[in-house]
């Protein structure tokens, strides 16, 4: 943390950053740093209840989609023009919807990426 800046404004992660070795004995996680954090002296190995997994945005596949850890929103175009992001349960009768699931080869919206 920069001398002088506000606790709460400060990135709660950082990276994402490669796995050099997971030790499942002792849940610890080695990562490959950049030289920036070795020089502070910070250690390659964490807990792994410090690290995140990172989960790549997939555009071409998933369009207009976004995706958070507690709900899935789509971005919906309706036949008035009107375009509004809309939570899944509001989406799951729509035609479109079922449609969409058919093309990628499954029938449960929570088994998108």
């Amino acid at each position: 943390m920069s001398k002088g800046q506000a606790r709460k404004l400060v990135p709660k992660y950082i990276g994402p950053y490669k796995d050099l070795k997971v030790d499942n004995d002792k849940s610890t996680v080695g990562l490959e740093l950049p030289p920036e954090l070795l020089a502070p002296q910070i250690y390659l190995t964490f807990h792994m209840k410090l690290i995140c997994s990172h989960i790549e945005k997939d555009d071409e596949h998933f369009p207009n989609r976004e995706v958070s850890a507690l709900k899935i929103n789509f971005q919906v175009k309706w036949t008035l023009d009107d375009i509004t992001w809309e939570l899944l349960h509001k989406c799951n009768k729509l035609e479109a919807l079922e449609r969409y699931l058919k093309i990628h080869g499954i029938n449960n919206p929570r088994q998108l990426p």
